[in-house]
């Protein structure tokens, strides 16, 4: 019976709160709800606009947590895409009662790991509480929720927020062009970082603390910058007319940005030492030498500090314009030779490389599949 009682909750979680399109709007809801502990505070407050991009994530509830069951897996924050961010640093400690001062009850903050930023104007959800029954197990109970020292639970709920374009540390400054954020997406590899000897599939692994995944199969890539970029073939332009955006190109037009299809077992080293202090036309020869790179069109907004990417929406062979899922092959992400408009910066070495692993979720068709809680047992991601 208990085990009858436990597949019928994952079955209504995955019903409820486990889709393609990021987390349950009806969440939206928080303060004032009975039962359980309760969110009484939060940071950024739910509707709050222009939230700096390096900003960190709190919650102030009404009694004190078990630092046990405050882990990362039972916070999510989403992008207005549905996209997941990535790896989460948790922290907890007491406070005193906004309203009552002479008690102590838990702060919860989250942040994101250094050199990690949300991306700009863009809309985010933050969630906590109750987390994917397919990570928890019965060493691993926390991850069902957060909970008081008295035993109650923290009821799910989350906060949604939109960012501005400034960064609260003002210290951000750097010699080179910056990559501040990509999503979906991890960071791999800039200049000595190409020496390491790692498969694609150790780099990236779901199922890891470090997972960045994608639960959408046509998910734009953002990458967001820290000035804003100009490209070789645009430069003359600019400089003549003033800084104007990037109209949709497509990617084979476009020799600064690569998408490819890798198998999670290449060696990170053996695919781009090679070309990674090569001239530009090498690189280009590089890059149209791969037959897994994917079509689709790149543009720029924000005022050329944000570069997209778009899948085709069809495209022969189709398997060229769609992400492919894990645990098959990963999706890696090559920019070279862009330099920023006014100050010439250039990214560090000229190159950066990131990549993610594209995780499909549940589906329903053709009868209930768990992919996710029996198949695949997840993790964290982007």
């Amino acid at each position: 019976m208990r085990n009858l009682k436990k597949f019928i909750g994952i079955f209504a979680w995955a019903l409820g709160s486990c889709s393609n399109d990021g987390p349950p709007k009806s969440l939206v809801n928080l303060y004032g709800v009975s039962g359980g502990i309760n969110v009484i505070q939060s940071f950024p407050e739910n509707g709050a606009l222009d939230v700096n991009l390096d900003s960190d994530f709190s919650i102030i509830l009404d009694e004190r947590v078990d630092a046990y069951s405050a882990i990362s897996e039972n916070f999510e924050i989403f992008n207005d895409s549905g996209d997941r961010i990535g790896a989460k640093l948790v922290s907890t400690k007491f406070v005193p009662h906004p309203q009552d001062p002479n008690r102590s009850v838990s702060k919860v903050s989250v942040s994101l790991p250094g050199g990690v930023y949300l991306l700009p104007n863009r809309t985010y959800t933050f969630h906590w509480g109750e987390t994917n029954p397919a990570i928890a197990t019965a060493e691993n109970v926390n991850a069902l929720g957060i909970q008081s020292i008295f035993g109650d639970r923290l009821r799910a709920g989350n906060i949604e927020f939109t960012t501005g374009e400034s960064f609260r540390n003002s210290a951000l400054v750097s010699p080179s062009l910056e990559v501040l954020s990509v999503s979906p997406g991890r960071s791999l590899g800039r200049g000595s970082s190409f020496r390491f000897n790692a498969s694609l599939g150790d780099l990236l692994n779901r199922s890891s603390a470090n997972s960045y995944l994608t639960v959408r199969p046509k998910s734009e890539i953002r990458i967001h910058f820290s000035e804003p970029i100009v490209d070789l073939e645009s430069e003359y332009t600019l400089e003549q007319h003033g800084l104007s955006e990037l109209s949709p190109t497509p990617i084979d037009q476009f020799g600064h940005m690569g998408v490819f299809t890798f198998s999670k077992d290449t060696q990170f080293d053996r695919v781009f030492k090679d070309f990674a202090d090569s001239p530009f036309d090498q690189w280009i020869q590089f890059r149209n030498s791969l037959s897994q790179r994917l079509q689709g069109k790149v543009r720029t907004e924000n005022r050329r500090r944000t570069l997209i990417f778009e899948l085709d929406q069809t495209c022969s062979p189709a398997h060229l314009c769609e992400y492919p899922e894990w645990p098959g092959s990963v999706v890696i992400v090559v920019l070279r030779d862009l330099k920023a408009w006014q100050t010439q910066k250039t990214l560090k070495d000229n190159t950066h490389i990131f990549g993610f692993v594209h995780f499909p979720g549940f589906r329903f068709n053709s009868g209930v599949i768990f992919n996710s809680i029996f198949g695949n047992p997840g993790g964290g991601g982007t």
